[in-house]
């Protein structure tokens, strides 16, 4: 009886629910919030795409497309970090493909009941490579870092996804599923020894078996991510949407903080 009793008092509800959901006034509303957000996501990810591309002088940035030195001597004695002392020095560096993300989803989806948003991202790397010679000495946290040779790397297909679930006013991701897949990859540092112990042909053993890792992986990769990729989401999300300042991630990448204040967010 009080089962009864119970759906007899949850089918108003239920109905009500439906028909304020359904209302074609109130989805014009949530299409359209979702719709500003949604673009002001992608101009604040083509700020970025433009500074990687083309540099800018204010931040120092160089381009990344791609990224050429022909030299670069870092003392590390010179950072003043504890625990971390010696030199790396680079010749003939190059990297691409930082700056070819192809955004093949970005979908938010705004309910009033219950109060929240669904989104969906998919992101990918189509292929990126890295080359250049380096010599190092260097000391790191107790572990001795000592090498000079060749680098060479590549990747290819490298892809990101997440399906989450936020609150709004202020818009933060509670939950989401996260999974990273790669098509193939490869590096190779010559002669890198740490602590004595040479370790490029397990570096290069390492990420050509990178892609099938991730797979057998992916829920400790969805964890693992979740700790770290989600606050700084979350911090981006604030302040691209909801005008929070961003320092979180700002104070150390210029590029966020330039791209947060342009006007073409």
């Amino acid at each position: 009886m009080r089962a009864i009793l119970f759906l007899a008092l949850l089918a108003p509800i239920m109905a009500f629910d439906v028909q304020i959901n359904h209302s074609p006034a109130l989805s014009h509303l949530q299409t359209k919030q979702a719709k500003i957000m949604e673009d002001q996501i992608i101009a604040f990810l083509e700020c970025i795409r433009d500074i990687l591309n083309n540099g800018d002088a204010e931040t120092g940035l160089p381009s990344f497309n791609p990224l050429e030195i022909d030299e670069l001597n870092v003392d590390l004695d010179s950072l003043n970090l504890q625990g971390i002392s010696g030199h790396v020095n680079v010749k003939n560096f190059h990297l691409a493909g930082i700056s070819h993300w192809d955004l093949k989803q970005l979908k938010i989806s705004v309910t009033i009941i219950p109060v929240g948003a669904k989104i969906v991202v998919k992101v990918s790397w189509p292929a990126g490579d890295v080359s250049g010679t380096y010599d190092a000495d260097a000391s790191i946290f107790d572990h001795t870092f000592v090498g000079s040779g060749n680098i060479a790397g590549d990747l290819s297909e490298l892809s990101f996804e997440l399906e989450g679930q936020a609150v709004l006013n202020p818009i933060s991701i509670k939950s989401a599923k996260l999974k990273v897949s790669l098509g193939s990859s490869a590096l190779l540092i010559e002669n890198l020894a740490i602590d004595g112990q040479d370790v490029s042909g397990p570096l290069q053993e390492f990420a050509a078996n990178l892609p099938q890792y991730l797979k057998d992986n992916a829920a400790l990769i969805d964890q693992l991510l979740k700790d770290v990729v989600i606050p700084a989401i979350n911090a981006l999300l604030d302040a691209i949407l909801n005008g929070g300042d961003g320092r979180m991630l700002e104070n150390d990448i210029p590029i966020i903080g330039k791209c947060l204040s342009s006007k073409r967010v």
